[in-house]
């Protein structure tokens, strides 16, 4: 696992909050003493790595329910902001999300939306498959008119039966 030492403390003491336990009621879960609870917060003891998973099972945050899979290798632009999405979604579920890395996260994430949104207009353009925007419209267009068509002799035909009735 690639959690740090430090981080673990954090850890500890993040599912106490969590859970609304006082130090000696996680003590007590854990089977340690509330000495030994207490260093383990402050990262004076270690938090093994078992210790590590049932906090983070506590938390609803272990690595089995990440439902997103990890992106490493960036190599489209909706990957790329995909993975930026993500960070900022880990990045406000922390306990005290800060507010300059959010706004960092969210100028990324736009400019990535940006990127991708230019890169997916340069496709059509190209016209790659039937996504293209001249194959829509003129799909569309062959719509229109057949609809059209279908409309006048709808309305020649009313025209004729309204002329019959004046008469």
């Amino acid at each position: 696992m690639d959690l740090k030492a430090d981080y673990r403390g954090e850890l500890a003491q993040r599912a106490r909050v969590f859970l609304n336990y006082t130090q000696k009621e996680m003590a007590a879960l854990f089977g340690l003493s509330l000495r030994s609870w207490q260093d383990k917060e402050q990262n004076t003891n270690r938090v093994s790595v078992s210790e590590t998973y049932m906090l983070l099972l506590l938390l609803n945050e272990h690595p089995d329910y990440q439902l997103l899979p990890r992106i490493d290798d960036v190599k489209t632009p909706a990957q790329h902001a995909a993975k930026i999405a993500v960070e900022l979604a880990q990045c406000l579920t922390e306990r005290v999300p800060l507010p300059t890395k959010v706004v960092e996260l969210e100028n990324a994430l736009n400019a990535a939306i940006l990127a991708f949104r230019e890169d997916f207009v340069a496709d059509m353009d190209q016209g790659q498959g039937d996504l293209s925007p001249l194959a829509v419209l003129s799909k569309e267009l062959e719509k229109a008119r057949n609809q059209i068509i279908s409309l006048e002799s709808d309305n020649s035909k009313l025209r004729a039966e309204l002329s019959k009735k004046a008469c």
